[in-house]
């Protein structure tokens, strides 16, 4: 019987969870190439493939298989988890982080970038949260949680979808301008934009939205600078 995402105790370590969300043709195509079943990193890859045309065709494909797996992170398809640098416990990583953070796969498990810092990185499916989790909630609503549309004031600053946000009026401008981008039947905007229209001096949606936690619950990323609302447009 399958588990219920109440029952996982832990998420997948980074090799662990490349291999389950990776195109699998392609990781046994890897596996073909190092002749084990424990793929090498690419920079060990010489240590156990010693024919250099075949090292080097496994280096390019498994730098591909990272990409293909960072850009699910981005998307929001896969969702990670890590201890935060000076951080005591586990925490949600926010899918807008994976565009500043690179994993250290194998034995590092962890991941780095503008001045970021997450130890011992674990990976899941948006339903399937672990317990060891601290703040253990899905980032990504199902269809089944939506419900009505969302309820807000005139001036977008506290809203109410399945939580409650308090936004500081940068934030609720970007909200705003998105929510009339939707309206008009235009809801992909390029985020660069939005951020200029809002009087933003940041250039980095998540930089923006860095103190709420569940942001990408009311902005969704392509992952190629453009955003739109996640969910219906809002009614005032």
């Amino acid at each position: 019987m399958p588990e219920t995402p109440s029952s996982f105790k832990r998420g997948l370590d980074p090799e662990a969870a490349l291999r389950r969300w990776s195109d699998q043709t392609a990781y046994q195509s890897l596996v073909a190439l190092a002749g084990q079943a424990d793929l090498p990193l690419e920079e060990e890859a010489d240590e156990c493939i010693r024919d250099f045309e075949s090292r080097k065709k496994y280096q390019k494909e498994r730098r591909a298989l990272e990409l293909a797996f960072m850009q699910e992170l981005i998307n929001g398809s896969i969702i990670g988890s890590g201890i935060p640098k000076h951080g005591r416990s586990r925490e949600l990583i926010d899918p807008s982080l994976w565009e500043v953070l690179e994993i250290g796969f194998g034995w590092h498990a962890d991941a780095g970038g503008d001045d970021r810092h997450y130890e011992k990185l674990e990976f899941f499916a948006p339903n399937e949260i672990p317990q060891n989790v601290a703040r253990a909630q899905p980032v990504v609503p199902t269809s089944s949680e939506i419900g009505p549309p969302f309820k807000t004031d005139s001036d977008f600053q506290h809203l109410s979808v399945r939580v409650d946000f308090t936004l500081g009026p940068l934030q609720a401008k970007i909200v705003e301008l998105l929510n009339a981008a939707l309206l008009k039947g235009k809801p992909w905007q390029n985020g660069k934009a939005i951020l200029e229209q809002a009087g933003s001096e940041q250039i980095k949606m998540g930089d923006v939205f860095k103190t709420q936690d569940n942001w990408n619950v009311l902005i969704e990323s392509d992952g190629k600078g453009m955003y739109r609302l996640r969910l219906p447009s809002f009614k005032t």
